[in-house]
């Protein structure tokens, strides 16, 4: 409830949202190349990410100028209300995901100290 809270109180500009959990969806691939020592994949990851991204928001807005169906309608960004739960979603989802990556951690630790 306090992320929402400060989510509410600082009110971020949406591509800072989506900023802010693109690099937090990238930290987990950091930490296995970098335990791989092959940096230069990574950096070819992080420009094709980008580039993709940014191919699938220049598509998107196209489509939807022409009145089209976009699969992702950016224009309802404009909405607070929108802004806010797509944020708290994608909050949750992380949280999730990372607790499904925790649990299998803690049962080897469990199952170790018996």
């Amino acid at each position: 409830m306090g992320s929402v809270y400060l989510l509410i109180r600082l009110r971020p500009k949406w591509w800072q949202v989506i900023l802010l959990a693109g690099l937090v969806s990238i930290f987990p691939m950091l930490f296995v190349f970098h335990v791989q020592r092959h940096y230069a994949i990574v950096i070819h990851y992080i420009v094709l990410a980008l580039l993709i991204l940014v191919a699938f928001y220049t598509f998107e807005r196209a489509k939807e100028r022409r009145d089209g169906d976009p699969l992702f309608e950016f224009s309802q960004l404009q909405h607070p209300g929108f802004r806010y739960g797509l944020q708290t979603t994608t909050m949750t989802a992380m949280g999730q995901f990372g607790f499904l990556l925790v649990i299998p951690v803690l049962l080897q630790d469990l199952h170790r100290r018996r």
